[in-house]
């Protein structure tokens, strides 16, 4: 089962497990090398193997020498091992202590290990006790950290200081070839455990890295430490552009609705749209009545429109499970929550909330929404990102004390300007 959690993986938390559920509770923050413990990092960690095809006649001595310790004759030794075939064109990524084949990987392919991605994600974060969880999935396939990043330094929205965006960053790593080694900057909104996106990406500006596992992996986990770290930097600057969305009202209810139909819209290729409508609807309700909304300057602004969506995505949004017919109603619940993670921070749910924040900075701007130059992926969702990053840089250098400025030099020209640029699709 692809997405089954099996009984080797493991998930630790440091202060309190996330709204997935997933795994155990450690009681406070984790350092790299703790989590990596809890985790059973060690456990699940992989070397790579070189394969072979065994002639059939050879494959019941074979199975007898491994399987069942027959020690054979000389002859029969000999002529096994003239069966065998090596294959230098792929290799095989294996777990150590089961040998366990995560995945079969053409020669070059450069394996990344669970010892190699904590040592990384060390480097970036620090020894400090940071680390929020950590874990792997798909029965060990793969790995990830989430490190809470803020140092204490969490923001706070100038509409209502009750409301707190907690600076996080993800780490994810693959053994199967399913993902390169990923790093992004997560904001967490604290009253609803919504999972942000980090903005930069609508910019041209990324807001994670990517590794593919190819030879020169090396020196680009090297180069990563340091845009990470550039990243991580910009971090502080981003309270603008959370400001700038609370501080714009959406008038009429009619705005709404177009938001966030824009964000769920119809699949051209179905007759009927009722679950998409009740979608819609959950989403509105979110906005109008969702309890992290009505706080108050929260709500009818498009910072609580924008909510509303990753509220829904993270919370809301349907998710199969994929844990077999046999299994238990708690194991499907268990998949279904892993996928969910996946998708809200990795997937399809992280690329409907970047572009949810295009279209609530282009609503708050008072800029028409870009449904006419928006590509509807394979996936029948909107994905957009804006060039300018310039702009962006200029938009999260301001103050929020400039945001706060009803003159024409604040934020909202920046804001303004940067969407009139070209607008990239990406699939």
């Amino acid at each position: 089962m692809a997405h089954e959690i099996g009984t080797k993986d493991a998930v630790a938390y440091g202060r309190k497990a996330a709204w997935h559920g997933l795994g155990h509770v450690e009681g406070e923050l984790m350092s790299v090398d703790r989590a990596a413990e809890m985790a059973k990092l060690a456990e699940n960690d992989v070397v790579m193997r070189q394969i072979a095809q065994i002639d059939p006649s050879a494959f019941d001595m074979m199975v007898k020498i491994n399987k069942w310790g027959y020690t054979p004759t000389l002859d029969e030794a000999v002529a096994t091992l003239k069966a065998l075939d090596i294959i230098d064109s792929h290799k095989a990524i294996v777990r150590e202590e089961d040998k366990t084949v995560f995945g079969i990987h053409k020669a070059g392919y450069h394996m990344i290990s669970n010892t190699d991605v904590a040592d990384w994600f060390r480097d970036i974060v620090g020894d400090e006790k940071c680390i929020e969880a950590a874990g792997t999935l798909h029965d060990g396939a793969k790995v990830w950290m989430l490190a809470d990043i803020s140092g204490g330094d969490d923001f706070h929205l100038t509409a209502n200081h009750n409301d707190t965006i907690k600076k996080y960053a993800l780490l994810t790593s693959s053994h199967d070839g399913s993902s390169a080694l990923q790093a992004y900057l997560t904001p967490v909104r604290v009253v609803c455990q919504n999972t942000l996106t980090a903005a930069t990406s609508m910019a041209g500006i990324r807001d994670g890295i990517s590794i593919k596992h190819t030879e020169n992996s090396g020196a680009r986990m090297e180069q990563g430490k340091q845009i990470m770290a550039s990243l991580m930097g910009m971090y502080g600057n981003l309270d603008t552009v959370w400001n700038f969305l609370a501080e714009q009202q959406i008038t009429t209810r009619d705005q709404a609705e177009a938001f966030i139909k824009q964000m769920l819209p119809d699949n051209p290729n179905s007759k009927k749209h009722t679950r998409t409508e009740n979608a819609r609807a959950e989403a509105l309700d979110l906005f109008e009545n969702g309890h992290a909304n009505n706080l108050p300057g929260i709500g009818n602004t498009w910072y609580a429109a924008y909510n509303a969506v990753t509220e829904y995505i993270d919370h809301h949004r349907g998710t199969r499970a994929t844990a077999g017919p046999d299994a238990t109603e708690a194991q499907k619940t268990q998949s279904r929550n892993e996928n969910r993670f996946i998708a809200t921070t990795t997937g399809v749910g992280a690329m409907m909330k970047q572009t949810a924040l295009v279209h609530a900075m282009a609503g708050a701007s008072g800029k028409a929404y870009l449904s006419s130059t928006v590509a509807v992926a394979s996936s029948g969702l909107p994905a957009v990102t804006v060039d300018g990053s310039e702009l962006f840089q200029s938009l999260i250098s301001k103050s929020v004390a400039d945001v706060d400025t009803p003159d024409a030099s604040n934020g909202s020209d920046d804001l303004v300007n940067l969407l009139d640029r070209p607008v990239k699709n990406v699939g």
